[in-house]
């Protein structure tokens, strides 16, 4: 980090000019993420442990040819969503969409392009999986193309395919980001906090939610008091997780800009939300745009008495709970080599 503590690395030199000589397997990891984190609204996210791990070749004697394929299906959405179904094989594909868009802003020719993609987030459920994507197709393009493709370059391009910060920062760095994309395109992150000893419980409704909907459903302004209760609130998160005082987060996480709005679109929501009294819990929080609800605990004794008592209600409106913890890391690419780049 630099002195204002913003993630900085320059990329080792790989040996590689131009995508031509991008042979062999490349695989990127990145993990997934939460954000928001109540009234860090667009601007706070958390990396969190599941992970999509994207394998990839290239041909660069057959430009523009493409072929993806699905290892598995990540956990789903919903009972009925068919995680593979979620994840496009054409030009669609948010990974080769970022991986393309990188290499053309370079000026070079986009090769053929195989991946092999296996993913342990959901899709649709505030957990981040279009970050991800869009940050290991960059990690991709990072390796590919060397130190030529700069951080700046790489976040300010990730803002635009994702449309805010605050989950590609995630996943890009790891540990819990503070993020803000200027009018003209550059992109400013700061590291809160890199280690989390947090236990987390990711509660995910049945069905998924997408940030389409979600969005559409915010006010276009907020009252001066409403704004004032949100920097407030963002502030003191802040410096409570720099100086580990977990205690103080709870009333934090409540909010005026997108919560209220967005829990009555989640059935169930307001009930698992009044599960947060409970001492155990430091605190609950909407994921993202949603559905998933964050809880927070200080280790797995609490979360696991916790979820012994909260069982009946979740089970009642279908809320699946997943077991993680904050990740210090975030995407990284091994070179055909073995040797791991990150940003």
């Amino acid at each position: 980090m630099d002195r204002e503590g913003r993630p900085v690395a320059e990329a080792p030199a790989l040996g590689r000019s131009a995508p031509k000589d991008a042979v062999g397997v490349w695989t990127a990891r990145v993990p997934a993420s939460s954000a928001n984190l109540g009234s860090g609204f667009d601007v706070l996210g958390m990396a969190v442990d599941l992970e999509l791990v994207v394998r990839a070749t290239f041909d660069p004697e057959a430009p523009g040819a493409l072929s993806i394929a699905v290892a598995g299906a990540p956990p789903a959405a919903g009972a009925a969503a068919d995680g593979a179904a979620s994840i496009p094989n054409d030009e669609t594909n948010l990974i080769y969409r970022a991986f393309r868009a990188a290499l053309q802003a370079a000026g070079e020719p986009v090769p053929g392009v195989r991946f092999v993609i296996e993913s342990a987030i959901p899709p649709a459920s505030g957990l981040g999986s279009s970050a991800a994507a869009i940050a290991a197709g960059l990690i991709l393009a990072r390796g590919v193309l060397g130190a030529r493709f700069r951080i700046d370059d790489g976040l300010a391009l990730a803002v635009r395919l994702e449309g805010h910060p605050d989950n590609v920062a995630a996943a890009f760095f790891g540990g819990l980001v503070a993020a803000w994309a200027a009018e003209e395109g550059a992109v400013s992150v700061q590291m809160v906090r890199r280690e989390l000893p947090l236990r987390l419980l990711a509660l995910v409704p049945e069905r998924p939610l997408s940030t389409a909907s979600s969005r559409a459903v915010l006010p276009k302004a907020y009252s001066r008091p409403d704004v004032v209760d949100a920097l407030a609130k963002v502030a003191l998160l802040v410096s409570a997780v720099k100086n580990g005082d977990w205690g103080a987060l709870k009333p934090l996480f409540a909010d005026r800009l997108h919560q209220p709005y967005r829990l009555p679109l989640v059935p169930g929501a307001e009930a698992v939300f009044r599960l947060a009294n409970d001492r155990r819990c430091l605190g609950m929080y909407l994921s993202g745009a949603g559905p998933t609800i964050m809880a927070l605990f200080l280790d797995e004794a609490e979360r696991a008495a916790w979820l012994e008592g909260a069982r009946p209600v979740l089970e009642a409106y279908g809320f699946r709970p997943l077991e993680l913890a904050p990740s210090a890391v975030g995407a990284r690419v091994e070179t055909p080599e073995g040797e791991t780049l990150a940003w």
